[in-house]
């Protein structure tokens, strides 16, 4: 995941994308989320972030 952002970026800190990508905080849990599928909660999609920049290689079933 990161060698792309590397090779295209590569005097930037890697570890920037990793963090903006797991950063939260400014999420409004009151507005409607997009419709999907399968309903997720944002607890639900927070946990699937967070383990797919953990385990890159991890495939999600759906």
């Amino acid at each position: 995941m990161l060698g792309v952002f590397e090779k295209k970026y590569p005097t930037v800190n890697p570890l920037i994308p990793l963090k903006a990508i797991n950063y939260f905080e400014d999420v409004d849990e009151n507005v409607d989320p997009p419709k999907l599928l399968k309903p997720l909660s944002l607890k639900q999609v927070k946990k699937c972030i967070n383990d797919a920049v953990l385990h890159s290689s991890k495939i999600f079933k759906s």
